[in-house]
């Protein structure tokens, strides 16, 4: 606290020596510009009235030199074009990736356990056939 009154106390003292007066900065708020990242949720219905607004954000944005935003919305008017016309987007692919992976993944962990439980039994065995093998050494040892 000390030291953040011994800062205030030296820009009163700057800015009573150079006369400034403080003052609130005053910016326009700008509009927050939606972008749809998951285009599943834009309705075919409402596709060819979007896809007319991204090409013309598009050109624009190429036109300001913002050429990964332009990029961006080109891949995203290819998506909704193939939505359109019915064929499997890039986000279904993603989504049927996911899944089968996702199945793979517990596939594995279900054979992980069966490796495991298999294992135990397998070991239990072994320790039985080498107490078995040890008793018929120590047998035939005494028959000697």
């Amino acid at each position: 606290m000390e030291e953040t009154q011994r800062r205030r106390n030296l820009q009163l003292a700057f800015n009573a020596e150079h006369g400034i007066v403080p003052q609130t900065i005053r910016k326009p708020i700008r509009e927050k510009v939606a972008d749809i990242s998951d285009i599943k949720s834009v309705p075919k219905a409402n596709i060819p009235g979007v896809l007319i607004e991204y090409e013309a954000e598009m050109n624009l944005t190429a036109e300001m030199l913002d050429f990964e935003r332009a990029i961006q919305l080109r891949d995203t008017i290819r998506e909704l074009e193939r939505k359109m016309k019915g064929e499997e987007t890039d986000a279904d692919k993603r989504d049927k990736r996911k899944a089968e992976w996702k199945e793979m993944k517990k596939a594995e962990g279900k054979e992980k356990k069966k490796a495991e439980e298999g294992g135990e039994k397998t070991e239990g065995k072994e320790k039985k056939d080498v107490k078995k093998a040890a008793k018929t050494r120590k047998d035939d040892n005494k028959n000697k």
